[in-house]
């Protein structure tokens, strides 16, 4: 399912933070957040077919993103915000079990 929503979710798939963000950070969530971070990614999702559409009509050359270079949001919100739920996803993660053969 992840993989799907990435190549849906992408007009080019050159990335995976959203395959990052299902499969590590979802199930460390409850229900608030997740309903956040659902309507986050249809955003970004949607900006990035808006962005594919106004390139296909002639209307801006913005190919894959809706970033100016003036304002180029995505690299300053997005990509650190994304990186910083894995990290918290990571440290909320249980270790791995104790014991073993050696022990």
């Amino acid at each position: 399912m992840a993989l799907t929503l990435l190549y849906w979710g992408r007009p080019a798939g050159y990335g995976f933070n959203f395959l990052e963000l299902v499969v590590v950070v979802w199930p460390s969530l409850s229900r608030w957040p997740r309903l956040i971070l659902m309507a986050a990614l249809t955003a970004l999702m949607a900006s990035r077919w808006w962005a594919f559409a106004e390139t296909i009509r002639g209307e801006n050359l913005s190919l894959l993103t809706m970033q100016t270079a003036a304002w180029p949001w995505e690299t300053w919100l997005v990509l650190p915000g994304c990186w910083l739920l894995l990290l918290w996803a990571a440290h909320r993660a249980p270790g791995p079990p104790r014991g073993g053969w050696r022990e």
